[in-house]
């Protein structure tokens, strides 16, 4: 199942989700999708036509339609068709043949290591629309794509979220993810949005252009939330002779720990800022506290738990720092505690 991360949406729309597995089993489809059901003839979302079907739980896809003119919507409706809304349901082992057809990798450390060499494409054009088997279920409730500015901030509760002030601005929003304070005076209808990755300002109907202006250099997380918490790359330097260095703050949840990894192009630091944890290097265990100092050499397999919530200061010295690093070799605390054959304390 892949649904996008920012609809805004009612409860029903989950229950629909878990409808899609039985709608793929009843029609024998390679694919199924959610369709929306329109509620006015717009021009910002692509269409799924279906074919006619006296089966009211599903039906087939007869064909796609990309972000029409208004005429043409309102004749696709007519048709009734459905928003593509980008949720897609599929049996594992279509997407594994598919991925062997176009001789990519089906194992995730030998995926990941290709990932940033693949072709950028959407999964509507390189699979959904050159598949012919199809089934689409209907939602009838409400739903809302927010993925530009503008309609993010039509649901929005309050004009400001985060370190603002505004005055005189009329249909304006400030969110700020970052601790610089912001002040916007007499601009209606904008946008201003900070945080550790930049900083937008814009007229609202301007903003969806923001796309056009996001490079390649742009799509490294400064700021990101894990299942262990969270990290913000404080500092990125390149140098004359090859080397990087990388400082990141990391926040480690209380009672759960980064995975047990490797690197062979870097070292780092740990310097424990706040709380207690217990660190693996290698087969050894020790203790971290507040004021602690841990080097971590090339090839040397390292993994850190909280006690308690911890907060530490990480600088990587190396090359290729930004880039994906398939070098976990454990999650679990209990598999590296396997792993580590039950961990040796240092003396």
């Amino acid at each position: 199942m892949i649904l996008p991360v920012d609809p805004y949406v009612e409860d029903s729309f989950f229950e629909t989700v878990k409808e899609m597995e039985k709608a793929l089993n009843q029609s024998n489809s390679e694919l199924a999708l959610m369709g929306v059901k329109p509620t006015y003839p717009s021009e910002k979302y692509g269409y799924i036509v279906p074919k006619k079907t006296e089966n009211s739980d599903f039906q087939f896809v007869n064909n796609f339609r990309e972000k029409p003119d208004k005429d043409t919507a309102e004749y696709l409706i007519k048709q009734n068709a459905l928003w593509n809304c980008g949720v897609f349901a599929f049996k594992m082992g279509y997407i594994i043949d598919l991925l062997v057809d176009k001789e990519l990798p089906i194992k995730y450390n030998d995926l990941i290591e290709q990932y940033e060499d693949m072709k950028k494409t959407s999964f509507d054009y390189e699979v959904v629309e050159k598949t012919e088997n199809i089934a689409v279920i209907p939602y009838n409730g409400y739903w809302k794509d927010l993925g530009t500015w503008n309609t993010l901030t039509e649901e929005m509760s309050n004009d400001i979220i985060g370190n603002g002030k505004m005055e005189g601005s009329i249909n304006s929003h400030i969110l700020n993810e970052t601790n610089i304070p912001i002040t916007l005076l007499g601009l209606d209808n904008t946008v201003v949005a900070a945080s550790s990755t930049g900083i937008l300002v814009s007229d609202k109907e301007s903003s969806p252009k923001i796309k056009e202006y996001i490079d390649d250099t742009s799509e490294h997380l400064m700021y990101a939330e894990e299942f262990w918490g969270s990290y913000w790359i404080l500092n990125h330097s390149k140098y004359v002779e090859g080397t990087e260095s990388l400082t990141k703050q990391i926040n480690l949840t209380s009672k759960h720990n980064l995975p047990y990894k490797v690197h062979y192009n870097k070292n780092k630091v740990w310097t424990i800022v706040r709380g207690e944890g217990t660190v693996v290097l290698d087969t050894h265990v020790q203790e971290a506290n507040e004021g602690d100092v841990i080097q971590i050499s090339f090839g040397v397999k390292h993994a850190i738990r909280a006690i308690t919530n911890l907060e530490i200061i990480e600088v990587q010295i190396g090359t290729d720092l930004l880039k994906i690093d398939p070098s976990e070799l454990a999650y679990n605390w209990d598999d590296i505690t396997d792993i580590t054959n039950g961990l040796k304390v240092y003396e």
